[in-house]
């Protein structure tokens, strides 16, 4: 003879049957949005001016943390480093190990060779500074907005070391929402 089980009491071991199966899939999901945190991609707050007029301060960037650890930074790769123990900067890369960089008459030679930087604003200047032969394992970097920008004309070249990853999207405000 079958067993009479109330509606109620037959829903409420329904609901806990489902909750049972949904929760592995929860427990997976958050386990992989952690590792992709940790290892894959990190959000940055940009604050201040010095990548203007293609990033602005207050947008929100998101940093590729893992493709350095299979390739090393090349010339114009906007990149996010730990420029001190409590601040990150956000730069272009315009030289790296082995070539040389100096700036002359507002124009920036790398091996001697002009290069082209369409990311610069037209009313956009660089002071002259000497040749800087950037050492092996560093990067030479400069922020879009010369004028405004602490980058390696003030504290030197950047170790890889240093480097927390590339920049790749900008995604907040929505408006603005652009890959780099």
């Amino acid at each position: 003879m079958r067993s009479f089980i109330p509606r109620s009491e037959h829903l409420k071991h329904k609901r806990k049957k489902r909750r049972r199966e949904w929760w592995p899939y929860f427990f997976a999901a958050m386990v992989i949005a952690i590792l992709v945190r940790l290892y894959a991609l990190e959000p940055y707050d940009v604050s201040g001016d010095s990548m203007q007029k293609n990033i602005n301060s207050s947008d929100l960037v998101m940093i590729n943390k893992f493709i350095y650890h299979f390739t090393k930074p090349t010339p114009n790769e906007v990149i996010v480093f730990q420029a001190t123990k409590e601040s990150k900067y956000i730069k272009r890369v315009i030289a790296v190990a082995g070539q040389t960089v100096e700036a002359e008459n507002n124009k920036i030679l790398v091996d001697g060779d002009l290069i082209e930087e369409p990311y610069l604003n037209s009313s956009s200047r660089t002071t002259d500074f000497n040749l800087v032969e950037v050492p092996a394992g560093h990067v030479f970097v400069l922020g879009d907005n010369r004028m405004e920008s602490r980058d390696s004309r003030h504290i030197g070249t950047v170790s890889l070391d240093q480097i927390i990853g590339r920049a790749e999207l900008i995604y907040w405000p929505l408006g603005d929402m652009k890959f780099l």
